[in-house]
């Protein structure tokens, strides 16, 4: 009875150890993410699952936001995953500025530091466009669905904050 007791006890802490160093992984080296919108189409669509590297931009303590060691910086083109404090939910959106950058929009074009982005037409339906962007000489598909000017397809310049 003894060990039989000795046994559970010695495979619940096996048990409980897996589980400690797999929550330790996905909080501080790698988790996964499902996309909760269908902004990043068509790259990314929505509810796909995506994998997060998190160990690059920095090296963390498990379960907190303390960082060790900063290894890099968002770069432009970079797919990255957030939570965003306005909407509280994760959030999955590609870097096009980084800080000093000057961005504006009009009518669903980029312009990075005065710069205009390239577009391809690659595809028209009823309903969207699939255009490639050129983010400079990063090349990725867009897909625009055409509406009425509502403040969303534009917006006056600003600069990235640090």
């Amino acid at each position: 009875m003894l060990s039989r007791l000795a046994n559970l006890l010695k495979n619940n802490l096996i048990f409980l150890s897996f589980v400690l160093l797999m929550l330790m992984f996905r909080s501080a080296v790698a988790d996964w993410s499902s996309v909760p919108t269908g902004s990043m189409k068509p790259t990314i669509l929505e509810g796909d699952r995506i994998t997060v590297n998190k160990m690059a931009y920095d090296i963390r303590i498990p379960f907190t936001h303390i960082s060790l060691y900063k290894r890099a910086d968002p770069k432009r083109g970079d797919i990255i995953v957030f939570d965003s404090k306005v909407e509280n939910i994760r959030l999955v959106k590609r870097v096009v500025g980084v800080p000093g950058d000057r961005i504006s929009m009009r009518n669903n074009h980029l312009t990075i530091n005065g710069h205009p982005l390239k577009y391809k037409l690659l595809r028209k339906t009823k309903r969207y466009f699939v255009l490639r962007e050129s983010l400079q000489h990063i090349n990725h598909k867009i897909r625009l669905t055409p509406r009425l000017e509502d403040g969303q397809t534009s917006f006056d310049e600003l600069i990235v904050p640090p």
